[in-house]
């Protein structure tokens, strides 16, 4: 139990911030639109979201 513990209090949270860069990337090199993630924004589905990281 310690080490899932361990996985989801360390590496998860570096994961997060590797995602939100590949996330920015693809929104600078246009493969993602912009519009579609500022829309996302507001749904609750993505409430675990960090929008403010990303755009």
């Amino acid at each position: 139990m310690i080490i899932i513990y361990e996985i989801v209090k360390n590496d998860l949270i570096k994961l997060q911030s590797q995602i939100e860069e590949i996330i920015k990337l693809k929104i600078k090199k246009v493969i993602f639109d912009k519009k579609e993630i500022n829309l996302s924004k507001n749904s609750k589905y993505y409430k675990h979201v960090r929008f403010e990281k990303i755009i």
